[in-house]
């Protein structure tokens, strides 16, 4: 292995010199800079690459060739080599979109990034607490002039707070080295953890000022505004850096002194970390400036992260495994998401030509071109953990953990924050998906490379990590193989992506054919046939339709999965996807953005319901998805279904989504779609049969709420003067009746239930494709204004007519 120290050298050397480089041109100056950052990331790859082959295990280096107490020690481990890949690489991908920034600036602009980074690197390695403060104290100073490095004024002003605070937290690191070093004599870590006076309750004061400057510097609640202010002003690169980089190395360094922690520590990290989870997205929901979003999600990222690791020593989670498995997941899937999301916003800013923008203006800004959108997507909807990104692995099983433990509170305060943030995480991606009417594209240009990168190492990541440890069914992949594919030749003609599209799903179809017993083939044929059939009709409208096709492939196949499943995990990974792909279809629609955000909000809070369900359940985890175990998540279930049903009450959704999506979408999810929940409640209902809690009552109460859906469809249908809303309504009504015939629980209604699914399919689906076809033909969809097509539109009269028929018995 390289010896850090070399590293750090290069690093000062290279700032004392930069003064005078900067006489022969800035150009050379960047390009000092730039390699000394290249190579303080290849030599962290290559020490991960050592270690995690097995090559050689953790080093530690000393300073002038002594060992602890005498020197001050380094240590490279693959937790440290792991943070100085994430340091470096976020400083050196930030150091280049920031390059015409400082290339205007002064040359103290260079310097203190490379201080920063430098001191960051610092925190990670050190395994001294004095030299740890002296890192602290290199990295803070740094970040301070690099906030200001381009004279924004507002920056200018956060940076100020930024300094008060990192002052408080330095003196209280400050007193607590002091005095651990009082009572333990030894200032080197690891020494001090095996000094007998560490265990007195002076050293547990002690060392709670060594955490209370850790915990200042992570940003808490309520004490975050000052960090806020910084994210929402300072240059975007300077921010990527502090929510990704500093953020890193500042949460190593809380589990480097992890070992000095007693229970009112780990009590203390928890409480912080959890209400800062909760507080900082009930703050970023009301934010209008998307760096200000974008901070207090951040804050409540690392807060989540941090608790994590307390809580593991709480409660006996998992151990350093679990720790590594799930709060290292849910960092890399933080530092990556959200570092792309800060140098999308940059790169957003500098098209539009403002140098002192907060994001505030993004949608108004002009429209973004599909590839931006794109790398957009993929950032934000891993930052809310859906599949198949990091953090939806390492949330799985971080409910998993707390609900083997029984801490239902952790769960419903984590799900319900999570549920906030991905309400205004994805509020702003939908928001920037439509962008202002007339608006011409953005032109990012290079400003693009960064995040495209970070993005595709996300996607990378996260089907890696999913495929070694989750999930190795390839045909519960077939969705996101499938999706980017398409995607890949999303500027061919309409029709060649509907063949391709329809190759998948027969490809699909025959692989899955016999491992499907009657019931799943059955439901396989309204599923992934109905899927066929929806993308076979989009081609009728022609043009090149991007995103379209890989979308409903996505959530075609998705639905097959859903079918496939034989755990609870590749359940809920088919789930989930189908519900993002279901989302993103609605989002296309031309009014769809506020249907959007209703579907996907009320998709993921039901789909929260099932994932505690599951794992409470019987099966939880890697065993059998139905079987016999504890009654009670039975409940949970059936309200998740109910949700994605569109129950009475839980409905609000389903009007808007079926109405404002593409003509071709509102059939697929009204006829095909729905029945995915049809065949989940179906399973549930027989697996719990025996075990149901209160039988009578449980059975009648699911059977008065799809009546009351029936009837409640069916009433509100009346009302309508849109025929899509008309429509929309009456699946609602239909669904209700499926509802109410599984609550006979006998042979007639299972039997009334799968005929009156068939039949809402095949008729619904005619009903949703015939009215298409006249919208298309009249250009409206107010009923009032469509009289007189029977001599017009026979064909399309006459399957109206058969439809209505049918479905009304």
């Amino acid at each position: 292995m390289v010896n850090p120290l070399y590293l750090f050298a290069a690093s000062l050397g290279a700032a004392f010199l930069l003064p005078l480089v900067d006489k022969l041109g800035r150009k050379v100056s960047l390009t000092v800079a730039y390699a000394v950052l290249a190579a303080w990331l290849g030599v962290a790859v290559s020490y991960l690459w050592i270690l995690l082959s097995g090559g050689m295990g953790a080093q530690e280096f000393g300073t002038a060739g002594f060992r602890a107490p005498m020197a001050i020690m380094l240590r490279v481990g693959i937790e440290e080599a792991a943070g100085l890949v994430a340091i470096s690489l976020v400083g050196l991908l930030a150091a280049a979109t920031m390059v015409r920034r400082l290339r205007e600036a002064p040359i103290g602009g260079i310097i203190a990034l490379m201080m920063a980074l430098m001191g960051m690197a610092g925190i990670v390695l050190t395994r001294d607490l004095f030299n740890l403060f002296v890192f602290l104290e290199i990295s803070s100073i740094a970040t301070y002039g690099l906030i200001g490095f381009d004279d924004r004024r507002g920056a200018l002003r956060s940076g100020f707070k930024y300094m008060i605070a990192g002052g408080i937290a330095s003196a209280l690191y400050l007193i607590g080295v002091i005095y651990v070093y009082r009572f333990t004599g030894q200032l080197n870590l690891d020494l001090a953890i095996q000094a007998p006076g560490v265990a007195g309750t002076a050293a547990t004061v002690a060392i709670f000022f060594l955490l209370a400057a850790l915990l200042v510097e992570l940003k808490p609640f309520p004490a975050n505004g000052w960090a806020i202010d910084v994210y929402q002003t300072a240059n975007p690169g300077v921010s990527a850096i502090l929510s990704g980089a500093s953020a890193t190395a500042l949460l190593l360094a809380l589990w480097k002194i992890m070992p000095l922690l007693g229970p009112a520590h780990l009590s203390v990290i928890a409480g912080s970390g959890l209400a800062t989870f909760a507080a900082a997205n009930l703050a970023g929901a009301r934010q209008a400036s998307a760096r200000r979003m974008l901070g207090y999600s951040s804050v409540a990222q690392i807060g989540l992260v941090s608790a994590i690791a307390a809580l593991d020593g709480l409660f006996g989670l998992g151990g350093h495994d679990f720790v590594w498995l799930v709060a290292g997941g849910l960092l890399l899937n933080h530092l990556l998401a959200k570092t792309g999301l800060f140098l999308l916003s940059g790169a957003m800013a500098d098209a539009q030509g403002s140098i002192d923008d907060d994001g505030a203006h993004d949608r108004s800004g002009g429209a973004l071109s599909p590839i931006t959108l794109a790398v957009a997507g993929l950032l934000a909807i891993a930052l809310i953990g859906l599949p198949p990104f990091p953090g939806f692995w390492a949330k799985w099983s971080l409910i998993r953990a707390l609900v083997n433990n029984g801490q239902w509170w952790f769960i419903a305060l984590i799900l319900g924050a999570s549920l906030v943030e991905a309400f205004y995480i994805l509020r702003w991606l939908g928001s920037l998906a439509k962008g202002r009417a007339g608006a011409t594209q953005l032109k990012l240009g290079a400003g693009l490379l960064a995040p495209a990168v970070l993005a595709i190492g996300l996607v990378g990541g996260g089907a890696l990590s999913g495929w070694n440890q989750y999930v190795r069914e390839p045909l519960l992949w077939a969705p996101v193989a499938a999706a980017i594919l398409l995607f890949l030749v999303d500027r061919a003609p309409g029709w060649f992506k509907s063949a391709l599209s329809l190759v998948a799903v027969a490809a699909f179809g025959f692989l899955a054919y016999t491992r499907l017993d009657g019931l799943r083939l059955f439901f396989a044929i309204m599923l992934l046939g109905g899927g066929a059939l929806f993308s076979f009709a989009a081609v009728n409208k022609g043009g090149a339709r991007r995103g379209l096709h890989p979308l409903l492939s996505m959530a075609t196949l998705s639905l097959g999965a859903v079918l496939m499943a034989n755990s609870s995990l590749e359940f809920f990974f088919a789930w989930e996807t189908m519900t993002l792909a279901s989302w993103l279809l609605v989002l296309r629609g031309k009014n769809g953005e506020k249907a959007g955000l209703q579907y996907i909000t009320f998709g993921l809070a039901g789909a929260f319901l099932l994932m505690v369900g599951l794992l409470a359940g019987p099966g939880a985890g890697a065993g059998q998805l139905y079987g016999i175990g504890p009654s009670w998540p039975f409940f949970l279930i059936v309200a998740g279904l109910l949700v994605k049903l569109g129950a009475l009450g839980v409905h609000v959704w389903l009007p808007g989504a079926y109405a404002e999506a593409d003509d071709e979408v509102s059939g697929f999810l009204s006829a095909s779609l729905s029945k995915a929940g049809v065949f989940a409640l179906i399973s549930v209902i027989a697996a719990y049969s025996m075990i149901l809690p209160f039988p009578g009552i449980t059975l009648r109460v699911i059977g008065w709420i799809g009546l009351a859906t029936a009837v409640f469809g069916a009433l509100y249908a009346i009302y309508q003067e849109d025929i899509k809303k008309t429509l929309a309504w009456s699946s609602m009504g239909q669904i209700g009746y499926v509802i109410l015939a599984l609550a006979v629980n006998d042979q007639a209604g299972w039997t009334t239930a799968l005929y009156l699914a068939l039949n809402h399919f095949l008729y619904k689906g005619m009903l949703f494709l015939a009215i298409a076809g006249v919208i298309q033909q009249v250009g409206t969809r107010n009923m009032y204004e469509m009289g007189g097509l029977i001599k017009k539109m026979p064909f399309s009269f006459l399957s109206v007519l058969m439809a209505i028929i049918a479905l009304s018995g």
